[in-house]
């Protein structure tokens, strides 16, 4: 029971130093939304930084460079 409640109970600190050191390291893009259409432009988003790939709706892949 201790364990479950030391869990959720995280400082935003925690969150910060997250944050720090995906910036210093990098975001691996481990999570991605589902593809998203705006304007004729399909991309996908990363959920843990936020970062945007254009997708290509009709073969189902990424294509060109992550950017913000």
């Amino acid at each position: 029971m201790k364990a479950n409640t030391a869990m959720m109970q995280r400082t935003p600190s925690d969150n910060s130093i997250a944050r720090i050191f995906r910036r210093l390291l990098g975001c691996r893009h481990p999570h991605m939304s589902y593809p998203f259409t705006v304007d004729d432009e399909p991309y996908r988003t990363c959920l843990e930084c936020g970062a945007r790939r254009a997708f290509n709706k009709h073969t189902w892949t990424r294509q060109h460079p992550y950017y913000f």
